[in-house]
């Protein structure tokens, strides 16, 4: 009791010490006091490698995407922040407390990206570059997506159906840039592009990939156009041929003013009421649970099929590893090894990248393609080790009973040897299922990257996260007790 009493008293004197505290509008005044800070940023950006340059001493926090970066300075995460003009004056309205430090940066400029091997559709995109400038078209889409922002609708456009497809890899994550709006991808760099696909007569396929992957995404064959709000660096020119600028931008200081922020403290939302607003603008606002709705069907549809496809190719490596011939055993064990040795994510980008990247084939097959590879390497090792754990006295017994070898295993060997087996394929089943969240790194739209695609619109980490976690838990839990109601009626039969 005398020890709760001290520790009470303690807390209280901690509370009223913090209470009674005022903090400073902001420790960042100009771009010196950062020299030492806590920069965010998203990873492979020019401002990435500008902080690198110029801020040795700094501690850079490198984020997946712009969204992230603004939630993660409102959590404390970073101290300050590195952003283009555009997507900060954006997030100010959300967060009124987010300013800016001075600063006296060189402007950027950003370009379409194009393959070095396909300079007529480039020399094409700068003749209609320079058309819409001349025409006032440019401004027009200038004023709709830039200053009018969020007010705005993409217009009614009579886009082309036939032909070779334009692939545009796009982020889908940047206002007002690329960002979608009723499952539509709309913005800024959005619209020039289907005016261009207007232009030449060719219809456009739109894909959403995360911000460091776009290089290799057109490098790969995979994408024609790069539409992404990528500035136009040197570094960047070696592997991409850069449209003429079609925007320029500067890069912007941003930090909390402390005293907004307290301001805004005192007018308390209650937790109930914070869920409901959540709820209603993660889900309801432009209908956005239907990107969570097709964004389950692409998870399971991938989850579904990697199993099935991993559990025969595992039976097969397994056949191979216990193998007589020496050759098969060999091919099995290397196998074994590879798949096991690589981390999944590397693997999957190398399969869409690398090996299958002149392949002509949907990023939702290069996934089950790679996670059943994966599995399948897994499985193979508990088939084999259940195999094994039967006892050797069965197969004597089924051959003596007059069972051919393969009639035994099939009839006496396999039901053991599955009945030991099934726990732990089960646990391999569901890392599988988690794991599934990565391939928003080669433009597959699943439940992970469509959280992605609401978060940048919402800039609530929170709700998206949240019920991306409770469904894969559902599905999780779903396949596991399917398992288990397989094995409790073999268990019976």
């Amino acid at each position: 009791m005398r020890n709760f009493k001290l520790f009470a008293i303690l807390l209280a004197g901690f509370l009223l010490i913090g209470c009674s505290s005022e903090k400073q509008t902001t420790e960042f005044q100009s771009v010196e006091d950062i020299e030492t800070a806590r920069i965010g940023l998203v990873l492979g950006t020019t401002h990435d490698a500008f902080a690198t340059a110029n801020f040795k001493n700094a501690e850079i926090i490198r984020l997946e995407t712009e969204p992230d970066m603004f939630i993660a300075i409102q959590k404390d995460k970073c101290d300050v922040l590195f952003a283009d003009f555009t997507s900060f004056i954006y997030a100010q309205k959300e967060y009124p407390h987010l300013i800016e430090v001075p600063s006296n940066f060189p402007p950027d400029f950003y370009g379409m990206g194009f393959s070095k091997n396909d300079k007529e559709l480039r020399v094409r995109f700068n003749s209609f570059l320079q058309e819409i400038k001349d025409n006032g078209l440019y401004d027009e889409i200038y004023d709709r997506w830039i200053i009018n922002g969020t007010e705005s609708t993409m217009p009614a456009m009579d886009l082309p159906a036939t032909g070779e497809a334009i692939r545009v890899a796009v982020t889908g994550t940047q206002y007002p840039f690329s960002f979608y709006q009723e499952q539509e991808l709309v913005g800024f760099d959005t619209e020039i592009i289907k005016r261009f696909s207007m232009e030449v007569g060719r219809p456009v396929e739109f894909q959403a990939i995360n911000f460091g992957s776009l290089i290799a995404s057109l490098q790969a064959g995979k994408a024609d156009i790069i539409s992404a709000a990528m500035t136009i660096t040197e570094e960047r020119s070696k592997n991409v041929a850069f449209s003429d600028p079609y925007f320029e931008t500067k890069i912007v200081v941003g930090t909390i003013d402390h005293s907004v922020a307290m301001a805004g403290e005192d007018i308390e939302e209650g937790f109930f009421a914070k869920i409901k607003r959540s709820f209603v603008s993660n889900l309801i606002v432009e209908s956005r649970y239907k990107l969570i709705l097709d964004g389950l069907k692409t998870t399971l549809i991938i989850s579904i099929l990697s199993i099935l496809l991993g559990t025969l190719l595992g039976a097969l490596v397994c056949w191979m590893k216990m193998n007589r011939r020496r050759w098969l055993s060999s091919i099995a064990d290397l196998y074994i090894t590879i798949m096991r040795g690589t981390p999944v994510l590397v693997l999957l980008m190398l399969m869409f990248y690398v090996f299958l990247a002149k392949v002509d084939i949907n990023g939702v097959y290069v996934a089950v393609l790679t996670f059943a590879f994966n599995f399948a390497a897994y499985v193979s090792e508990m088939f084999r080790t259940a195999i094994q754990s039967v006892d050797k006295g069965q197969t004597e017994a089924g051959i003596a009973l007059g069972f051919s070898p393969v009639q035994t295993f099939i009839n006496i060997i396999m039901p053991q040897a599955v009945q030991k087996v099934l726990p732990v394929y089960k646990g391999e089943m569901i890392s599988l299922i988690k794991t599934t969240s990565i391939v928003g790194y080669i433009a597959v739209e699943d439940l992970t990257k469509v959280s992605d695609i609401i978060r940048s619109r919402t800039f609530d980490a929170f709700f998206p996260l949240l019920m991306v976690a409770i469904l894969y838990f559902i599905i999780a839990w779903l396949f596991g007790k399917a398992l288990d109601l397989l094995n409790s009626k073999k268990t019976q039969a």
